[in-house]
């Protein structure tokens, strides 16, 4: 048995080192621990879901860009060469210097193209009425635009909530370790107690084993303990989303206040940015629907050209061309093909709609729940310290009257048994409350509320 808990005793050392990277050394070489607040802030630089969801804004405000330059001009440069076989030659009569003496006709051939052409131009246009279909489409950037922003601000409040879970489940497990712990290091001397007693000849040794197995359970739960730390701390790292170090038992008696003043679910109303998201997103499909809508009504533009055409490369300017041309287009039948475009948006924009009435619904409950489940965590609270203040003194006293043989073992190990699970009943409400709090919070929509 003492070689067991020497053994075990070691593995408790090397996990300990293994967990207590207690802190993190700092350019100046001082050490600091990684707090909720270092995590959280870690996690905002570092987590890949936030990087997708600057992309996404980055691709919505590329997409703007792109609607915004259908207004301005377009310049283009073309260079094209043409190489004929055979060039074609114009037929007709007439009289040739050096020819018949008598001045009669001969037939004659004309070329009326170069065997090689060569040909530059630079050609600027200009849309001039789009019967409202550049503003209907940069409108509909300009919303989407909006609408991924607000995605990325719910990303980075999920990123938030979600370390500090993880963080607060870290510290839970940390306290279910200490409380392991201290289970049995009182079952060790309780163990001392009933050998004494075994020598003296007081007890029988059925009494000594019962405390033994005992102890051996005190052991296993250490050891599930231990195992239940690192797997919250590998849980907390894949909500960072990076490798962190440093993160040590905070030993926390409460959990952090939040003030959050007025109606929980009127704020919730206003701050969720999904909401603003849906809206934005809604209003986009109906801009789209206008612009394509709009493409179907005429379209005026104007183009100038300046050209250079010769049997040469590059062209002489001795053959420079010009032209200008303003042209009004209207597609007066597309067998459909635009009224299927705004039908798809509008239906688009009338599913938003009910989503956001959903999501209205949805927002109300999550603030609820959460609401529910912080006031119901605080509440336990108070009455788990009372639990534990009465399983301590009840143990104490079980010991007392065991040590002075008026009591038995049995009353003792239940005695004990009370007190491991008042324990972690506290630990259990303390970071319930807090993991309640992290979540109100992500419910109403203001990751700034926490700290």
């Amino acid at each position: 048995m003492r070689k067991i808990s020497s053994i075990l005793g070691t593995a408790a050392l090397a996990l300990a080192l293994l967990l207590q990277p207690a802190s993190e050394t700092s350019a100046n070489g001082t050490s600091e621990n990684m707090s909720i607040e270092r995590v959280t802030e870690l996690a905002l630089k570092e987590n890949p879901l936030i990087g997708a969801a600057v992309e996404k804004t980055n691709q919505a405000r590329a997409r703007l860009q792109g609607a915004r330059s259908g207004f301005g001009p377009k310049l283009d440069l073309g260079v094209s060469g043409s190489w004929l076989e055979n060039a074609p030659f114009s037929y007709g009569t007439g009289t040739v210097i050096g020819g018949p003496a008598d001045g009669s006709s001969v037939l004659v051939t004309v070329p009326l193209g170069f065997r090689e052409t060569y040909r530059t131009a630079l050609s600027l246009s200009q849309v001039l009425f789009s019967s409202g279909s550049l503003s209907a489409s940069r409108r509909a950037a300009e919303l989407s635009l909006s609408a991924s922003s607000s995605e990325e601000t719910r990303t980075r409040q999920a990123v938030r909530n979600n370390v500090q879970v993880a963080f607060f489940t870290v510290q839970r497990s940390f306290g279910r370790l200490r409380v392991a712990e201290e289970n049995l290091g009182i079952s060790r001397e309780h163990l001392k107690q009933v050998e004494a007693f075994f020598r003296a000849g007081f007890v029988a040794i059925n009494e000594v084993l019962r405390v033994q197995v005992s102890i051996a359970q005190a052991e296993q739960e250490r050891i599930s303990a231990e195992n239940a730390v690192r797997t919250a701390l590998a849980g907390l790292q894949r909500a960072v989303g990076s490798p962190i170090e440093g993160i040590v038992d905070e030993r926390r008696e409460n959990p952090p206040k939040l003030e959050l003043e007025g109606d929980r679910i009127a704020v919730a109303l206003k701050m969720r940015p999904e909401l603003a998201g849906l809206i934005a997103s809604r209003k986009a499909a109906e801009e789209t629907a206008r612009a394509y809508a709009g493409r179907a009504w005429p379209q005026v533009v104007v183009q100038g050209e300046v050209s250079r055409t010769d049997d040469q490369f590059p062209p002489g300017s001795e053959d420079e061309n010009w032209n200008v041309i303003l042209a009004l287009q209207w597609r007066l039948y597309d067998h459909g093909e635009t009224k299927s475009r705004v039908n798809e948006a509008k239906a688009l924009a009338r599913e938003l709609l009910h989503r956001y009435k959903d999501l209205e619904n949805q927002v109300v409950q999550d603030v609820t729940v959460a609401s529910s489940d912080l006031e119901s965590a605080t509440a336990r609270i108070s009455v788990a310290r009372e639990q534990v203040a009465k399983a301590r003194e009840d143990y104490r006293i079980a010991m007392l009257r065991y040590e002075t043989q008026v009591g038995t073992n049995l009353d003792v190990l239940d005695a004990r048994a009370s007190l491991v699970a008042a324990l972690n009943s506290l630990v259990d409400s303390i970071y319930d409350a807090a993991i309640a709090e992290s979540k109100l919070v992500f419910a109403v929509g203001d990751g700034t509320l926490l700290f």
